[in-house]
This record gives C-alpha cells, structure tokens and sequence, in this order.
C-alpha cells in the first residue's frame, strides 16, 4: 500500500507540475530539485460531512440477479416480507415424445412407428438452487466452511487418524469416522467400498436467520399478463416492475398449484438410473445417473401441467413465446406463517419448472421387417419451463422503529437528525461533504486549492449507533456502498479500484465501504477511500482575483445503500414517498432486506467526517 501511494503522489506531483508550468513562471519543473528545493510533509485535515435521511416508496425490483424469499424481523426495521413473481419461457413449438402432434394426428398406417403417444404428467417440481459455495483452500477434498483447518491439507477433520486428503484419495468420508456405517473406524475397515464418494458437500449461502424453521409454501397461476415493454413509452422500452406491485393481493391468481408445509432441505439430490442393464452384474436403479445440488424443490399440481402445457403440443398457444406467455401467464411463489425468521436470497436465474411425462413408443422388438411381434411401451421425458422474462420481487415491511419517520422527515426537510437508516430496498442517505452549504463548501476548499495541497489519500467514515454494543446478535451488513447522487454513478474510485477479493462481495476493497471492527471486538464504523473522488471535485475549482468558484457540485452529494454485490452497481428507478419523484438507485442497495443504524449529526457522539491527507510544502 505505501508504493501504491507514493507512486499516486508521483503522478500527482507531475500532472500539478505540469497543469501550473504555463501560468507560474517561478514553478519547478518536475525532477530531483523539486523534492530539494520543496520539502514536502504529510498532513491531515478532517472535514465535516452532513447526512440526510431519504426513504424510497418503491423501488425496481424487476432484472435483479437474485429474489429474496421469507420473511425477517429487525428490531428496528420491523418485519420484511419479499415473495416471488415470474413468468416461464419455452422453445418455439416444442415437440413432446418423438412424434409432432400433427405427425400423430395424419400418421400413415403403413408407418407403424408413429402412433398416438398419450402423453401423460407424471410430475412435476419447482425447483430454485440455493447459491451455494464449495471453496477448498487446500485442495484436500473438505470445503473451508467444513474443515477443522482449512489451509492444512493434512489436518485431520473427523479424528479418525487419517488425514483429510488421504480420506479424499482414498474415498473415503474425511467428515465421518465411519464412512461406510459398519460400525468399523476408518482407520481399521478394511472396506469402505459401499460408501458413495461421489457425494458432495456445500456451503449454502446467503440465508439468514433459523434454516430449520418451517413455513406454509404457496405457489399460484398468475393470471396477470407481465409485459416486458412499457406502455407508457410506446414500447420503445423495457417495463420496470416494482417492489410494490403485489398482483396476488390485487386478486390475479388462478389454481393454487402447491399449498402446504414446508422446509429446507439442503442436502444434496441425486437420481438413480431407471432401468438395469440385463447384461450387467450391478443393478443399475442403484446407481446414481446425477445429482443436483442443494435447492427448494416442490412438487406441483399436474393436472394443471397436462392441461396448459402437454395437451397444447401443436397449438398456437405454443407457437411463440409471447403467445405460451399470454395463456401461461406465470406464477407467484409466496410463504407465510414461519416458525422462525428465515429470509432467503436465491439463484432465480437457474430456477425451473421440470416436467416430466410418460408416453407410449412402438417397440419393434429388434425386427423391423416384422410388425406382429411389436409392442407398445412407456417412455419418459422431461420437459423445462425455465423461470424468467419479468421476474420481481414484492417487498412489504412492517412495525418498524418510529424514530425513523421522524429522520425522514428531517432529510425531507435537509436537516440533520440523530440516526440514520439504510436498509434495502427502502431507506437511503444523501452524503453532502465539506459542509451543509456551498458558501460552507467554498471556505474548506479554498486553502486546499490555494495552498496547492496535493491530496494522496482521502477517508470517509460512517459510524454506527451504540445499538450494535448491547446487542452484538443483531445481523449487521458487511458493506455500505457509495455513489453519486443523483445520477446513481458510481463514483470514480469504483472504476480505478480493480482490486479482487476472495469471498462474496469482497472485491473493490481500496474502495472499501466495509465494515470496522474496534480494538474491543465490536463493530465501530464504515470506511471509505473516495481519494478519486475528492480529487475530481478540486480539479473542477478554479480561483479567478481570488474568489473560487465550484462549477460541477456532481461529486459533492453522495448517495448511501446497503452495497450486497458489489458488482451489482447499475442504476434502476426508484419513487420517492409523498411524490417527491424518481431518482436512480443502485442495483446492489435492492438485493437485501437488512439495515443498518448509524449515527446522525445530531448525535452526541462522533457520526460521520471525512479525512484528507495531503503534501503540503513547507
């Protein structure tokens, strides 16, 4: 970090140097006699900054990478609800079984092969993956969440005596004693064979609160067509659909599709081939074909399959997407009645409607030529019906704290207020720096631009509240993010930063925005490096007879969310409350129904400052 830094003040030293040769005869040109003849020693200064409290009535939910599913109850942000709304896709005129419906239904007697196939439901599962991770630092089979040491290859996780990457060459269970469940260790079982080492083993993310608890799933035809174009641009458009839009309490359901108890399982799942090979010794049915990994799988109602998607085969309901979606028109995926918090973020991208059928084929019994000893037989298939097109969330909150509307109401007002809220989706900030004014704004400026302070390093610190030291169980996010209001940019640290993280949301950390730990174990602070920033905004000042005029205040009024993905920065619409009208939010402050609260400049204690360390020549 020190070279990165004196290389930055470097570039900065020649491009100054460079920027004021033409109008100050007496600067020295860039070289060694600049650093003799100008001592240059590292300073500080703190700046104020000033954070007002905003709140989104709504907020684009439509294109995210992920849906959030369940429910979650903050003690200060009340309860969040979030279900799921989609439409499917599907190939054009798809063909089910091996015949087109128009081939069976003009079949050539003379061609016994084709024959009416009967297609028939014989099930049908929704199924959304979980995101999960299998990271295994050291390379000994045993995935870091599990391993007793997870830079150690040859740590031993289950204490058998042998070591993890031994148990893994060797297929055996590097989590069990017993891998095979004969009552016989590892390290004494001279046969482990029946245990199956192509089992694996996943940490499931992104899931919060009790994994366990159960829930009533419910999953509905929608009955409302989702347009992907906007009307209200002539189509010309995609249509945002937002986190208030709840069409199945606005009545546009049909047939309930899956009603009843439900809990995750997160094993993972495996199928077994269905039929044994005669000519083989091993009975294929136990043999595993595949598995998938960890994921909610329900079972849907099948007669409603076979009358809206198999008995079309050949109709013009089929014919295109836009048509299958208009009689199809999706589904709604809701959840109530929990028995604990649990509140989910999922893989919608890769979710699914499988459909599987069986219908008949004409075996000819190895003798083409010879049709009196054909018979006709069942074959399965399966048939997908991918999740997407519009798929949204609807978030609806609830109880929260009422302090909060009293912050909001101040931010509307552009008075500071005692706490600030950020939480997904719903509450925001505005950052202004240097002051509350530009008359405020100019005065901290004017030494550092007349003085010719060259800035290496800049620090924004967000603290937060005393809540988080008397309730240290509170989930608190890991990240804030920053950007430009009100263009929803990000700022131009984001595109300098390329630093890459080794977990989830850990990438761009120069730009930081991550949480702080104190000497105490307890979470003091967010931190930010916005050295971009603030540069950007001082080379927009000029000074003409001594009056410094600020053309572009761009990058002075900052905007503040919860930063979950901090590749997801992309600006989407959002709808102020009491019709104040819509701003651009970025992606990532939409992903997460979580909070946190920091401290307001009307706090007692410290809430916010902006450090900016420089070269001043002496």
């Amino acid at each position: 970090m020190q070279i990165k830094h004196s290389i930055l003040l470097l570039a900065v030293v020649m491009a100054t140097a460079f920027g004021v040769s033409s109008c100050d005869k007496e600067f020295h040109s860039v070289g060694i006699d600049l650093f003799e003849n100008y001592g240059f020693k590292i300073q500080s200064e703190t700046y104020p900054v000033y954070l007002y409290q905003e709140q989104l009535e709504k907020v684009q939910t439509n294109g995210l990478p992920l849906s959030m599913f369940g429910e979650y109850t903050h003690p200060v942000f009340g309860k969040t609800k979030s279900q799921i709304t989609s439409q499917l896709q599907i190939n054009t005129n798809p063909v089910f079984g091996n015949f087109t419906q128009e081939q069976e239904d003009d079949s050539d007697p003379d061609i016994v092969s084709i024959i009416p196939e009967n297609e028939t439901v014989s099930e049908v599962y929704l199924e959304i993956p979980f995101f999960t991770n299998q990271n295994d630092s050291d390379l000994d089979g045993v995935i870091d969440s599990r391993d007793i040491d997870p830079d150690n290859n040859q740590s031993d996780t289950d204490g058998d005596g042998i070591t993890d990457l031994a148990e893994t060459q060797s297929g055996t269970n590097p989590l069990d004693v017993d891998s095979d469940g004969d009552g016989i260790t590892d390290d004494q079982d001279d046969d482990s064979s029946s245990y199956d080492s192509g089992d694996n083993v996943y940490e499931i993310d992104s899931l919060y609160g009790n994994r366990n608890a159960t829930f009533n799933l419910k999953v509905q035809e929608l009955t409302y067509y989702l347009s992907q174009l906007d009307p209200d641009e002539n189509f010309a458009a995609y249509r945002p659909y937002f986190s208030t839009t709840d069409y199945a309490a606005m009545g546009f359901v049909g047939e309930t599709l899956f009603e009843g108890n439900f809990q995750l399982d997160f094993e993972e799942i495996p199928f077994y081939y269905e039929e044994d090979d005669p000519e083989t010794d091993i009975d294929e049915t136990t043999q595993i074909e595949g598995r998938l990994t960890p994921r909610i799988r329900v079972p849907l109602k099948k007669s409603f399959f076979q009358k809206n998607l198999i008995d079309l085969e050949g109709d013009v309901a089929l014919e295109n997407l836009s048509n299958f979606q208009s009689v199809f028109k999706g589904i709604i995926i809701q959840a109530d009645q929990f028995s604990e918090d649990l509140m989910m973020l999922l893989d919608i991208n890769n979710a699914l409607i499988k459909v599987n059928f069986d219908y008949d084929i004409n075996n000819e019994n190895g003798t083409a030529d010879d049709i009196t000893d054909d018979f006709i037989e069942t074959a399965n298939e399966t048939f997908n019906l991918p999740l997407g097109g519009v798929t949204f969330n609807t978030i609806q909150t609830e109880s929260g704290d009422p302090a909060i509307a009293e912050s909001v109401l101040a931010g509307i007002q552009k008075t500071p207020s005692e706490k600030i809220y950020i939480q997904g989706a719903k509450y925001f900030a505005n950052l202004a720096l240097f002051g509350q004014t530009a008359i405020q704004q100019r005065a901290a400026i004017l030494p550092i631009i007349s003085e010719r302070r060259l800035v290496n390093e800049a620090n924004l610190r967000l603290y937060v509240s005393d809540l988080y030291r008397t309730n240290t169980t509170i989930y608190l996010p890991e990240r804030l993010y920053l950007y430009l209001s009100p263009s929803g940019n990000p700022l131009p640290d984001y595109a300098v930063d390329n630093t890459i993280g080794s977990g989830t949301n850990s990438d761009k950390y120069i730009l930081s925005g991550l949480l702080q730990i104190d000497d105490a174990g307890l979470p003091s602070h967010y931190e930010f490096t916005i050295t971009e920033n603030i540069n950007t905004l001082l080379n927009k000042a000029t000074i003409k007879d001594g009056v410094l005029s600020l053309t572009d205040y761009e990058n002075f009024t900052l905007g503040l969310v919860l930063g979950t993905n901090i590749s997801q920065i992309a600006p989407r619409e959002g709808f102020l409350i009491n019709d104040r009208g819509m701003i651009k939010y970025p992606t990532t402050g939409a992903l997460s129904p979580f909070g946190v609260e920091l401290l307001g400049n009307l706090a007692e204690m410290k809430a916010a400052e902006l450090e900016v360390i420089y070269n001043a020549t002496r």
